[in-house]
């Protein structure tokens, strides 16, 4: 199959799958990134979840990345905090909403109680070697929460290599291979100081232009994010104004089916 954003002017011919689950990283990840295309689907009257993966409990002992953004966002307890934010927001769109308990990257610990990423630029780049377990677990746990033939599933990109991103990125590479529909999205925010970010060779890119609904309906939805609109773009007329000129678009790239995985379903 080939990975066809929704035909705005017939949604039903150009997606036939009847179940869409957009993985998130964090909380506004996939309404970032695709908020438009959701409104889109639910209009069209299929099954839209957005399920965001880090969303555990902060740690006790935070560290020095945790620290610096809770100042930023002001709050003491940020992550209940933000599943209401996200559930705001998917009401907004009308879709469907999920937590998994992981916590975000700057609150894992390894082992020892030692931040598997205590620094900005640990969070960038490559998956901490006490992480990497993180991928097939979090393969085997959506595994169960998938209905079968009818259901696709978007993942990110990753094109700002932050860790949590690459892990549901490489998760999705595990998911293609069980028969899975597995389709790749634009990191938004990420793309914003990249003319022409670095995509997976190979992958079919389908690009989305969303109509003046579908971007206001994105935008509203995204301003119930509000934690994180002053460290992500400073103000809300800064965050609509990225959105107009780069959010209006919303990338997608079909993901590669392994060849003997038909019928498949498990990892092991």
């Amino acid at each position: 199959m080939e990975a066809q954003p929704p035909n705005p002017e017939d949604p039903g011919d150009s997606v036939n799958r009847s179940q869409h689950i957009f993985v998130s990283p964090h909380f506004d990840d996939a309404v970032g990134s695709c908020g438009g295309t959701i409104h889109r689907l639910v209009t069209a009257g299929h099954g839209v979840r957005v399920l965001t993966v880090f969303g555990g409990a902060e740690s006790p002992t935070l560290s020095q990345p945790a620290q610096v953004l809770h100042k930023e966002w002001r709050l003491q307890r940020p992550v209940s905090f933000r599943k209401a934010e996200d559930a705001s927001a998917c009401e907004v769109l009308g879709c469907e909403h999920a937590v998994l308990e992981i916590p975000d990257a700057i609150y894992r610990i390894d082992r020892a109680g030692q931040h598997l990423y205590p620094t900005f630029k640990s969070l960038r780049g490559s998956i901490a070697p006490g992480d990497r377990r993180l991928v097939r677990q979090l393969a085997d746990d959506l595994i169960p929460m998938l209905s079968g033939k009818d259901t696709v599933v978007y993942c990110p990109m990753a094109i700002g290599e932050h860790v949590d991103h690459l892990i549901v990125r490489d998760c999705g590479r595990l998911l293609s291979a069980t028969a899975l529909t597995v389709i790749y999205y634009r990191d938004f925010f990420y793309d914003r100081n990249r003319r022409r970010p670095v995509y997976d060779a190979g992958l079919d890119r389908n690009d989305a232009t969303l109509s003046a609904v579908e971007l206001d309906m994105k935008v509203r939805a995204f301003l119930k994010y509000q934690s994180q609109i002053p460290s992500l773009f400073g103000t809300k007329a800064a965050a609509r104004s990225y959105f107009k000129k780069i959010g209006r678009t919303e990338s997608f790239f079909q993901a590669p089916q392994s060849a003997g995985a038909k019928g498949k379903r498990s990892l092991s």
